[in-house]
């Protein structure tokens, strides 16, 4: 029996997707790392790290898991960013874990610290669109976490 770890960094960028939201993605690993974990019967934990708040699940059946797939389908990720000194505090308080941090990465964080403690795996969620974008006109695009015009 391990401790899991799931970590998933909030950010308004999550709320993007050409043919499904990254958010939805995320949910979809949710429910087939959070299930594999429950039926190894491992200690398994969710966590969503944001600036605003951070919410915690322990999942001891499936329908824990259904909650914390409910919880980031419904959680406004407009105006939202990553808050990785939170992690970095949470995981260093921890025992030894095997952690997933989830998210699509944008920001430049340094794992290192965590790192020697616990058995890091990165899952990075993004869309075709963002890696090589395709418009054929102007476009004017509105930054989601302050609203700016770029």
């Amino acid at each position: 029996q391990i401790n899991v770890v799931i970590c998933i960094m909030l950010s308004s960028s999550l709320h993007f997707g050409s043919q499904c939201l990254k958010s939805e993605t995320i949910a979809q690993i949710i429910a087939l790392l959070g299930c594999s974990s429950i039926k190894q019967h491992n200690q398994t934990q969710l966590l969503f790290f944001s600036k605003n708040e951070q919410q915690l699940f322990r999942f001891n059946n499936t329908s824990d898991v259904l909650h914390a797939i409910e919880a980031i389908l419904s959680w406004d990720l407009l105006k939202t960013k990553p808050d990785f000194q939170a992690l970095n505090n949470y995981l260093l308080q921890q025992k030894k874990s095997l952690v997933f941090v989830i998210g699509d990465f944008y920001q430049q964080d340094d794992y290192s610290l965590i790192a020697h403690k616990n058995q890091i795996n990165a899952l990075v969620v993004r869309d075709r669109l963002e890696e090589m974008p395709n418009f054929a006109t102007e476009l004017d695009l509105v930054n989601a976490e302050d609203g700016n015009t770029i």
